[in-house]
């Protein structure tokens, strides 16, 4: 019996839905950054745990390489097989178990990996909460945010999704599941946090919720000087405005003239509860004010669900995605997004964000700088075509190159093709070691295998 026979049989057995026709195995041979393919030879579609536990246990026994794929929304190849890989498809493990009041006031949520950010946000925000950070798309599963990080707007308040993690249920090589939290398994809690699937699978998640207020206002205010612009911003970083972030825009009467903005979320419950704002935005020395948007909070976290269904009409979703996303000291800001701005084409439009990241919580391997302050340049095209791609792709490098000389960091999910085994042990530092060690007590048959981490970790 061959090895793909082999596993038609287990899944039969198991009554595991599969596919093993190459019109299904096509759509999971690339992923969201469209660089690489890698055809897996069986895709297997648990609908429960105890299916995903079979399906770990049998290719641990057989050594077979298997990676998770949520929405498949990375850049590397992080959910795509290696030659002759298992792609296991999660998204119909998607149970969301409730929201639990806890002591000192926490409230939070548990679900399953396969469940849509958007899911979660309907499902908690019809009891008043929601999610205190999220990524800008709502499609994207819990399982694979928490493998990348997950940042967004209230990243500078409550750090990344991964920073708001209470507990998590991990599956290990052996089938088993260990339920681990910062203080117990914390050497299994922290290994699969921000580390792109290499050590186990998320089978249950609880996340902290924060309320959601009846009201959210977002004001825009532009800038034509940079040292203003971050000035405001840092002043901002000190009080209790929950969504902020900062972008940088091309002028509407001159396009090679850069224009910086700042979108600043406050919370209410009524219309008079934004006066309590005044003080502080009045302190702001900004040069024009784009008009304000009031949204409920259902609205606020769907507001760029219109930009990403435009680029599927566009076909925008079909291109390249050369995202770089740069974790950099706060005291680099300016120079890392004035070099930005001088290197980049002008097939990466505009709309890079700035944005700050508490890192009081931020899980070990989770690279940072060491910088009392940090925040990330993010450069997120909406599509790259072929003809504009050899530029683009030389200005990334010429980017890249640049952070790098300042300490940067990469966020993992990005775009990595730039990068070799050396660059990535410098990216881990003196944490390679520990990683090591996590990895052959978790997955001692290195079962756990996506052709990024074959590319990166296959020192480990």
């Amino acid at each position: 019996m061959s090895e793909q026979e082999s596993i038609l049989d287990f899944a039969k057995r198991q009554n595991i839905k599969f596919l093993a026709d190459n019109s299904g195995l096509v759509n999971y041979s690339k992923d969201f950054g469209n660089f690489y393919e890698s055809l897996p030879q069986i895709v297997l579609l648990p609908e429960s745990v105890a299916q995903l536990q079979a399906i770990v246990s049998f290719a641990n026994r057989t050594k077979i390489p298997i990676v998770a794929r949520g929405a498949g929304h990375s850049q590397s190849g992080q959910s795509l097989t290696i030659k002759n890989g298992v792609s296991i498809d999660l998204k119909s493990i998607n149970k969301i178990d409730g929201i639990e009041h806890h002591k000192d006031a926490v409230v939070s949520v548990t679900c399953s990996p396969g469940t849509t950010l958007k899911q979660l946000n309907d499902y908690t925000l019809a009891s008043g909460y929601m999610l205190p950070v999220l990524p800008f798309f709502h499609e994207l599963t819990v399982g694979g945010v928490l493998s990348a990080g997950g940042i967004g707007s209230g990243a500078h308040k409550y750090g990344l999704l991964i920073s708001n993690v209470i507990e998590l249920e991990v599956l290990k090589a052996d089938g088993s599941i260990i339920t681990c939290s910062p203080i117990s398994n914390s050497e299994i809690f922290y290994s699969v946090l921000g580390t792109c699937g290499h050590f186990g699978i998320i089978t249950k998640a609880k996340l902290k919720l924060v309320g959601a207020r009846d009201m959210i206002r977002t004001l825009r205010l532009v800038y034509d000087d940079i040292d203003q612009w971050l000035t405001d911003y840092g002043l901002l970083l000190n009080t209790d405005i929950s969504n902020l972030q900062g972008i940088c825009i091309k002028s509407k009467d001159n396009s090679s003239v850069w224009n910086f903005m700042l979108e600043i979320s406050l919370q209410a419950e009524s219309i008079e509860g934004f006066n309590r704002y005044d003080e502080i935005i009045s302190k702001l020395n900004y040069k024009t004010q784009i008009p304000k948007s009031d949204f409920t909070s259902a609205s606020f976290l769907s507001r760029y669900e219109s930009r990403f269904e435009q680029m599927r009409q566009n076909q925008r979703f079909q291109q390249h995605h050369p995202i770089l996303e740069f974790v950099i000291s706060a005291d680099n800001a300016k120079e890392m997004i004035q070099q930005t701005l001088r290197t980049l084409p002008p097939a990466f439009e505009d709309g890079f964000r700035l944005i700050y990241i508490n890192k009081s919580n931020l899980p070990p391997y989770f690279m940072t700088p060491e910088a009392e302050r940090i925040c990330m340049v993010a450069i997120l095209p909406t599509g790259i075509d072929q003809p504009s791609l050899d530029a683009c792709m030389k200005a990334a490098e010429d980017l890249h190159q640049y952070a790098m000389s300042i300490n940067a960091k990469r966020y993992l999910s990005g775009w990595m093709g730039m990068m070799n085994a050396n660059d990535f042990k410098y990216h881990y530092k003196g944490k390679l070691s520990s990683l090591s060690l996590i990895k052959k007590k978790m997955d001692p048959n290195n079962i756990f295998r996506s052709w990024f981490s074959d590319k990166f970790l296959g020192s480990l």
